[in-house]
């Protein structure tokens, strides 16, 4: 049963289908989000319940959670979402200001006693929520209480917690922050459960309502009266929370709308293709079309459905309206059987690209200059201006919408295929990532005419309004996609059958557009893994990476309205890219994402916090931006207590067994790092599976403690800064204990050993060792 008929299924289960008509988008896909991972079911039904969202395609599922991403949650599964615009205007914390956008969510979630602040009066909204605060907060929306669990907390909520299921199968500690991933498999387990002393489940707090076999006809793109937020589907227009431009037209599927009657989500159910054709003749009531079908040749009865200028309709009422030279969108199922014909559609210019301006660009496809001057500009789906156009964007006009679309998409890389063949080329594959063509200019210089790029040369794709390759040039010389953290390093075998048994060596970079690349290379880069550096190419196409330092010096205030870090401005198609690990042996594999701005949790950036930086222009903003680790932090932290294993040439396995967060767990891993007993050490996850271990730096050995609070500790007159969930390890002879942070203030006078992330001045204290 596939995850749309288990939503249905659980929605009929609490009698919440009813036979409300709406409709909604066709629904993306998380390229971050396997098939096969225990919390892809729940991250794709909590995003259909309209409770979670992505990250421009992503999910980030490793990633940790705030207080006040996780206020909104709960107010949405509380069925509270109608108290928030009257509890927005409302200053009730002093750290939550009325203008925050999580406001009304708070203020929502606190007067419901769901998720409240702290004594101080603070709610620290940006702080991550902890296993044990997150399964706290969602066993009050089942409505239990101190009453039916006692004051015993944390551990009394999360044995009743995994006595409901609601954490079975994952692994954690009580106190280190959830991730995004694990509070969806939380909450949607915790939607399928009765709430206490009822027979009610909690998803009926949600009032979804369903609608199958809903097809999806045209947005405000397609028919200029509709409204931005508006879908016209074959039952009615809706609106939607959801970005309309975004949705598959034409398309059908399941609907789901909220208690307002607004699309929250819409699944595909039925594949719809499409072609799109002119009118070339009507002969004997028959509609003939340029590609030489007709409506009769492809089964189109007088019963099918037909769109035109807003209104629904029969074939066999609007056939005699048809004229030459109509715009016809033909809808077909999977059985090519003819759904829908939409005549009339928005009509874009072929691509065009910006080599100088925007002005010129245009000009070529027959577009005025007043008719640019008129038009509303969105740039990569935001709102801009002529001079928000740069080289190398894709241009298109939409004549009846008055509108400019550009796409600034690239990837960069070898052109390593031509499909079927460069004589016939439609689609190529560039490092690994086969693409379609979408102009005749694409075609012109990958085909086989003169001039055109030969196979193994280096090329920057220029990607047009359906992710199609609109153009092609060589950006070889210069350009962000030149710089990369380096990933990893492998030798494979050729899938050439004609070099059968022969191997080749590659590196795989995420590079300075954030795309993740496989490049073939000649050199061994295994002891480079985790660097930055630049790629150049040779005639082959073979790649060489050198290692960099950063050359400029970035640090200051991080103003995210503005867009600036100190000084410094970002432009506005900066790259930011984080690097999260380093991994310990030459097999290992770096991590490193694409990030933005609004992902820093910080308020100010250091020096030791930036790994590398490209500044551009005359005004010297920064281009690319590559930082270390400076988003959430995933880690668990402990001290090795012993490690089993062993590693040959072909595979390696190791046991670590590691005390944390007050116990001690044995991890198994499908990699050997011989660690000494007594290590602190940062272990890193993959869902369920120990993914890396990286050794703690101790930045001080069995000193005393001159002074500590709950937020600082000195030692020798130099002052630390301590993690919110810095861990308290007592040393005994036989084995170790935790300490409760409560009791922090004792550690004064003591012999400790603390251990820091790095052996930078800014790095937290994670573990705090108390000697004997």
């Amino acid at each position: 049963m596939n995850i749309i008929k288990k939503i249905i299924a659980l929605l009929c289960a609490v009698a919440l289908i009813s036979s409300v008509l709406t409709v909604s988008a066709a629904a993306s896909t998380y390229y971050d989000v396997p098939e096969s991972e225990y919390y892809t079911e729940a991250i794709e039904a909590l995003t259909t319940y309209g409770i979670v969202s992505g990250f421009e395609g992503s999910f980030r599922p490793y990633a940790q959670i705030t207080r006040a991403e996780f206020a909104k949650m709960t107010a949405i599964i509380s069925g509270l979402d109608d108290e928030v615009y009257s509890s927005a205007g409302n200053k009730k914390f002093d750290d939550v200001s009325i203008d925050n956008w999580a406001t009304g969510y708070i203020n929502t979630v606190a007067n419901n006693k769901l998720l409240v602040g702290y004594l101080d009066g603070r709610f620290m909204p940006d702080k991550c929520i902890t296993y044990a605060e997150a399964v706290t907060v969602v066993l009050r929306c089942l409505g239990y209480s101190t009453t039916d669990l006692g004051d015993n907390w944390p551990y009394s909520y999360m044995i009743k917690a995994k006595s409901l299921g609601l954490t079975d199968g994952l692994t954690f500690s009580d106190n280190a922050p959830i991730s995004r991933a694990d509070v969806c498999v939380v909450i949607n387990r915790a939607l399928d459960t009765e709430i206490n002393h009822s027979v009610e489940k909690l998803i009926s707090k949600l009032e979804i309502t369903a609608k199958e076999d809903v097809f999806l006809i045209s947005t405000k793109a397609i028919e200029p009266e509709l409204a931005s937020d508006e879908i016209r589907t074959d039952i009615g227009i809706f609106k939607t929370t959801k970005d309309a431009y975004s949705f598959q037209i034409p398309s059908k599927g399941t609907v789901f709308f909220n208690k307002d009657n607004e699309i929250i989500n819409f699944e595909q159910t039925e594949e719809i293709t499409q072609k799109i054709t002119t009118v070339e003749s009507i002969v004997n009531g028959d509609v003939y079309f340029a590609d030489g079908t007709s409506c009769v040749g492809l089964g189109v009865s007088n019963s099918t459905g037909v769109f035109n200028d807003g209104v629904i309709t029969t074939y066999g009422s609007f056939k005699n309206s048809i004229h030459r030279g109509a715009r016809v969108t033909i809808a077909f199922d999977k059985e090519k059987t003819v759904k829908l014909l939409l005549i009339g559609n928005a009509e874009y210019t072929e691509a065009v690209t910006v080599y100088s301006d925007l002005y010129t660009a245009l000009s070529g496809v027959g577009v005025s200059k007043e008719k640019i001057d008129r038009a509303e500009i969105i740039r990569d789906g935001y709102a801009a201006t002529i001079d928000d156009a740069e080289v190398y964007d894709i241009a298109y006009f939409v004549e009846e919408e008055s509108k400019i679309y550009l796409y600034s998409d690239k990837v960069s890389g070898t052109y390593n295929k031509a499909y079927p063949n460069k004589a016939n080329v439609t689609s190529v594959e560039i490092s690994g990532m086969t693409l379609e063509l979408e102009t005749p200019s694409a075609i012109s210089k990958l085909g086989e005419k003169s001039g055109s790029y030969k196979l193994g040369s280096r090329v920057t794709a220029l990607l047009g309004r359906d992710g199609k390759i609109a153009d092609v040039v060589d950006l070889n010389s210069s350009g962000k996609a030149n710089y990369g953290i380096l990933l990893s390093y492998s030798t494979e075998d050729s899938t050439d059958s004609m070099e059968a048994g022969k191997q080749y060596n590659y590196i795989t970079v995420i590079n300075g557009e954030g795309k993740t690349m496989k490049y073939k290379t000649k050199t061994d880069y295994s002891e480079r893994i985790g660097l930055v550096g630049t790629l150049s190419f040779d005639s082959d196409g073979y790649v060489s990476f050198s290692a960099l330092s950063s050359t400029k010096k970035i640090s200051g205030d991080i103003d995210k309205n503005k867009g600036t870090i100190g000084n410094r401005w970002l432009t506005s198609d900066c790259v930011i890219l984080e690097r999260t690990y380093i991994p310990d042996t030459l097999s290992g594999t770096a991590t490193a994402q694409k990030i933005k701005l609004e992902d820093f949790d910080i308020s100010s950036l250091s020096e030791s916090q930036v790994v590398h930086a490209v500044i551009s222009g005359d005004f010297e903003d920064i281009s690319l931006l590559i930082v270390e680790n400076i988003t959430n932090d995933s880690s668990v932290y402990g001290i090795i207590e012993s490690v089993g294993g062993g590693a040959s040439t072909k595979n390696a396995s190791g046991l670590y067994t590691v005390f944390s967060n007050g116990s001690t767990k044995t991890y198994s891993a499908s990699f050997y790092n011989k660690i000494p007993a007594g290590t602190a050490v940062a272990l890193q996850f993959e869902g369920n599976s120990l993914a890396s271990i990286k050794r703690l730096y101790a930045a001080a050995i069995s000193r005393t403690v001159s002074a500590i609070d709950s937020n600082r500790l000195k030692i020798d007159d130099k002052v630390y800064a301590l993690s919110d969930n810095v861990q308290i390890i007592q040393k005994k002879s036989s084995g170790y204990i935790g300490l409760s942070k409560y009791d922090i203030d004792e550690l004064e006078g003591k012999s400790v050993t603390i251990h820091t992330d790095s052996n930078s001045k800014d790095s937290l204290v994670r573990i705090i060792v108390v000697n004997n």
